[in-house]
């Protein structure tokens, strides 16, 4: 309602540096894609929704590895009453007109998450924000 982007902000060794993600995760065993980003976005940031839309799936290395990314947005979210943060995890806002510089600045630079983005732009999400 605010038209906004959720993101997390937490440290990545792998770069030596904090970044700003989507929040996401693994699938696990015996659950499917829509469930696991249901309980990624709860776990990461503490919101609720019991509607996601579904954007697409990707082939994140199709050179070396067969794992897939799964896309979903939702704007229907709920702070949940009860939630616990995950250590090192800062839960961020930002107007969803900003994402751009944060794009060029390389604040914002995960290609898992641009591709995501890219997805959302294609279904014309923010369009209907």
């Amino acid at each position: 309602d605010q038209k906004e982007i959720l993101l997390v902000k937490q440290y990545r060794p792998a770069v030596d540096n904090f970044t700003l993600e989507l929040p996401g995760g693994h699938v696990d065993k015996n659950q499917t894609p829509e469930q696991a980003a249901q309980n990624e976005l709860f776990e990461e940031t503490g919101y609720l929704t019991k509607k996601l839309d579904f954007l697409g799936d990707l082939n994140p290395d199709v050179g070396r590895m067969t794992n897939k990314l799964w896309c979903y947005y939702t704007g229907d979210i709920s702070i949940a009453k009860k939630w616990e943060s995950e250590k090192g995890i800062e839960v961020v806002k930002y107007p969803i007109q900003q994402i751009g510089e944060l794009i060029k600045s390389k604040q914002f630079n995960n290609a898992f998450n641009l591709a995501a983005l890219f997805l959302a732009e294609l279904k014309n999400v923010f369009t209907k924000i």
